[in-house]
């Protein structure tokens, strides 16, 4: 399986294709504030901050404070989860900070059918 970031940077690749207005946070260097989540998207359909995580990465403390202060000001945040990618199947848990479960969503297509159906799936959430 490919790594967070490497699908993290897929699916970036693909809304910046599509149009969006994706800001990339992570891997901000020294003047970075950490715990930020990983992109800002911006879209018609949905807005707001992801933070992508591997099928058993652990969300830290700094990153947990810095989304619930995001959610309390009602900004929307998602935590997404690559359970398993392979081919074109990709295997989503979307949870909140708190370990949660939101759901699981299975998603197929190239790169690009997933980023849209992703932004449609956290419009509904």
């Amino acid at each position: 399986m490919q790594t967070e970031t490497q699908l993290t940077s897929r699916l970036v690749k693909s809304w910046n294709q599509m149009g969006l207005e994706v800001i990339s946070i992570h891997g901000g260097g020294s003047l970075q504030a950490p715990g930020w989540p990983d992109v800002f998207v911006c879209s018609r359909q949905w807005s707001g901050f992801i933070e992508f995580k591997g099928p058993r990465t652990t969300t830290q403390a700094h990153q947990r404070r810095i989304i619930s202060a995001l959610e309390n000001s009602s900004t929307n945040v998602c935590l997404v989860r690559f359970i398993k990618v392979s081919n074109d199947t990709w295997h989503l848990r979307f949870e909140k900070t708190n370990k949660e479960i939101i759901g699981d969503i299975s998603l197929t297509g190239f790169d690009g059918e997933v980023a849209a159906k992703l932004l449609k799936i956290l419009a509904s959430l």
